[in-house]
Order: structure tokens, then sequence, then C-alpha cells
């Protein structure tokens, strides 16, 4: 009599591979996402008013909460702004760099 085996549902990966427009749609998300966190922190930085602006500052700026809300929390996570709550004011950094373009 043979040993019984254990098969588990699942246990066995399989690789999917996606066709190559996937790949492409993705760059092309991945581009209008960095679009839009150059324009808002463009935006922070030529501001009139000054700094800190809320994100519902930022988000009549940019014409959708969603968006405006998904661009600083990418720019933060770059470390190109700094949050105090609802507040947002770009980091010395972005600050120096944009002075010297």
């Amino acid at each position: 009599m043979a040993p019984a085996q254990l098969v588990l549902p699942g246990a066995v990966a399989r690789k999917v591979v996606f066709p190559m427009q996937d790949h492409s749609s993705l760059s092309v998300l991945k581009l209008e996402k960095d679009r839009r966190e150059r324009d808002v922190l463009e935006s922070l930085l030529e501001s009139r008013s000054g700094w800190p602006l809320s994100v519902k500052e930022i988000a009549l700026m940019v014409g959708d909460d969603v968006l405006a809300v998904e661009a600083v929390a990418g720019l933060h996570a770059s470390g190109l702004v700094h949050r105090n709550e609802e507040f947002v004011f770009p980091t010395r950094a972005a600050a120096r760099y944009h002075e010297l373009w």
C-alpha cells in the first residue's frame, strides 16, 4: 500500500502573466498620479496666500477632493510636504529646489 499524500487546495501558486497592455495602462496610471502630485506641489509652492494650506484649499485648486487627498498623501509619503492635521506645507528641501529652478 502506498503512503497517503496530503494535497492542500491552493498550495501550488500559479504564475499569471498579464498582456503587455496591462503594463502600459499601469504606467499611464502612475504618470497621471505623478502629474497630479507635481501640480499640487507646484500650486502649493507658488501659493500667493502663503503656507500652510488646508487640504480643502488644495482640493479647490485641484477641483476634486479625492484627487487632492491622494496627491497630498503621495507627496507626504515622498517627504516633499509636511502635514499638521488638515494643513499642508512644503518641506524646506522642496521649497529650496523650487527656488533653484
